[in-house]
């Protein structure tokens, strides 16, 4: 009965589901915040790729803010990228060394890259940057570990979410 009403949940309400279920047993992730009006996140993963700059300028163009999980081996392409994206008021966050299913690394592999990502941002950011610091598993899934370990490094935890 549990198992159906939660399948149901996942099918017709998923925000209600994350919200309410998944949220409270998962406090260092955050799947939502509270706002004093409506809101909407722009966030773009796997970054920075052939497009990047040139959605940096429609942003620009638009008067708009994203913000960018980008993959650690991805700024070798662009190491421009990170600099422009916080000098026009997005943020960046981290989506590990390489693109893949994150809740599959081990521990060690999984703090590697983080890590490995974390060095990649820091060189790449303007000098003086002090920012959140957010993270994104790649593939939207985690276990439940990743908060504790990447807590000890000041990231805040925030999986793909789609409502």
């Amino acid at each position: 009965m549990v198992v159906l009403l939660l399948v149901s949940l996942a099918v017709l309400m998923p925000s209600l589901l994350v919200r309410g279920v998944v949220a409270r047993l998962v406090p260092g992730v955050m799947f939502c915040a509270p706002t004093r009006e409506p809101l909407l996140a722009l966030t773009i993963d796997d970054g920075p790729g052939p497009g990047s700059d040139a959605l940096l300028d429609l942003l620009r163009r638009l008067n708009v803010r994203a913000s960018f999980f980008v993959i650690g081996s991805h700024l070798e392409r662009n190491p421009g990228f990170v600099a422009r994206a916080l000098e026009e008021g997005h943020e960046v966050g981290n989506h590990l060394w390489r693109d893949g299913r994150a809740a599959g690394l081990s521990k060690a592999d999984f703090l590697r890259q983080l890590l490995a990502t974390e060095r990649a941002i820091q060189q790449a950011a303007p000098s003086g940057w002090a920012a959140l610091r957010w993270f994104r598993p790649g593939g939207g899934w985690f276990h439940p570990a990743m908060p504790q370990l990447h807590n000890g490094n000041e990231f805040r935890c925030e999986p793909r979410h789609r409502p």
